[in-house]
């Protein structure tokens, strides 16, 4: 038990070094994601605002050859309008996305987006998950993670052989701070591993639902059990579909995107929202606050 917790202990110190900074730093993305594009997000406030149809048209503009994929209107006075797109040369899973004045209708600045996440916020993202280092980064992340509930099990294992009188308990539980040298080394190692084993444990079993591999299968468990998120239908009925905008027309697009964020806001969806566009389907519209 001694050798497997060592051995562990070696293959998964590094991932817990490396997951913790980068994940204390991903707290702090938000305010950095305002510093560091201020630009695109922020616009001076005004007192008459441009309609939405205006903004996508000039969005559209600047992303020649995309394929609207979202609109994300203005959600705080001096935010900007979002509008998302499919377009040619963009990272798998990531959007171009322009980030228009609602107040003047210009375009402030142009970004590759992963979701709501900024570049800042995908960079720290993605050296959380995959060190940078691709699909060997992310195996590796996994393995670690799947083995810190062993390392935490062996600590924990290790700790109740020691359990054969009172003041092992007592020195386990609490460091010994008369010790010296190693002594004290191992006691501070003992006594922070038994109270972080839980959190050890936790932080195994969630990060492992984001996870490649494991992710999938927790997908999948979900689906079996029904508790996937539910989702509104986009099916049309009758003629509709045939009359409905073409996402390749951003013009067209652009004027109904109005109705529909007009018809959201009459149904009571109010900001933050997010429209995606239907082809051939419904239109949907969702709030997107996740506080």
């Amino acid at each position: 038990m001694l050798r497997l917790h060592f051995y562990v202990g070696l293959f998964v110190g590094p991932f817990l070094l490396v997951a913790a900074v980068t994940g204390l730093a991903y707290t702090v993305t938000p305010q950095l994601e305002q510093l560091v594009h201020h630009q695109e997000l922020t616009v001076p406030i005004r007192d008459q605002r441009v309609d939405l149809q205006r903004q996508v048209t000039a969005a559209a503009a600047a992303v020649p050859g995309g394929t609207i994929t979202e609109i994300r209107p203005q959600s705080t006075p001096d935010g900007t309008t979002r509008v998302s797109f499919d377009a040619p040369g963009v990272r798998d899973g990531y959007t171009r996305t322009a980030f228009v004045d609602p107040y003047t209708g210009e375009v402030r600045g142009v970004l590759d987006t992963f979701g709501e996440w900024l570049p800042v916020r995908a960079w720290f993202d993605e050296l959380h998950r995959t060190l940078m280092l691709g699909d060997v980064g992310r195996v590796y992340s996994e393995l670690a993670a799947s083995w810190l509930g062993v390392l935490a099990l062996s600590g924990l294992a290790l700790w109740c052989v020691r359990r054969r009188n009172r003041l092992r308990v007592r020195r386990t539980l609490l460091p010994q701070g008369s010790a010296r040298g190693l002594i004290r080394l191992r006691s501070w190692h003992g006594s922070v591993g038994l109270w972080a084993a839980i959190g050890m444990l936790f932080l195994s079993a969630t990060g492992l639902t984001w996870s490649q591999f494991a992710g999938n299968n927790v997908s999948d468990l979900r689906e079996a059990l029904n508790w996937s998120t539910p989702s509104v239908s986009q099916a049309l009925s009758g003629g509709i579909a045939d009359h409905g905008s073409s996402v390749t027309d951003p013009a067209q697009m652009a004027g109904t995107a109005d109705r529909v964020l007009t018809a959201a806001r009459a149904a009571g969806l109010s900001d933050p929202v997010a429209i995606t566009p239907g082809d051939g389907e419904a239109w949907v519209v969702k709030q997107v606050q996740r506080s």
